[in-house]
């Protein structure tokens, strides 16, 4: 059997790499981005600090140029004012240029900015 990191990360199931207490997102690399190497990325939420049933995914890219995930999450302790927070995880890989990355994040923050929105009322 190959090295972990050799193997589809899409094949490692969630339960090894998710700490006690914690849900994890995942948005593992697709071969189709034309990487070959890497797992993707991932977001680490802690129970305590937010429910995993308010936990959703926005937005997930995966390019040459930049990975993106975009998480909406509804902490336990938020201002009434708002409904939930979004979460933007991002990398841009060293030998990319920024601004090509800078167009996508743009876009996609954009776009979660203009996108009708479900009201949480719990």
């Amino acid at each position: 059997m190959g090295n972990v990191r050799d193997m589809a990360t899409r094949d490692i199931p969630d339960c090894l790499v998710e700490p006690d207490g914690f849900t994890v997102v995942r948005a593992d690399r697709d071969t189709r981005s034309g990487k070959k190497r890497g797992g993707g990325l991932a977001v680490f939420i802690n129970n305590k600090w937010c429910n995993p049933g308010h936990v959703t995914v926005k937005d997930s890219i995966c390019t040459l140029d930049i990975e993106l995930l975009a998480v909406s999450l509804r902490p336990y302790f938020l201002h009434r004012e708002f409904s939930y927070a979004i979460a933007v995880i991002v990398y841009i890989p060293p030998s990319d240029e920024a601004s090509q990355a800078n167009d996508v994040i743009h876009s996609s923050v954009a776009g979660l900015q203009t996108a009708p929105q479900c009201i949480y009322h719990g």
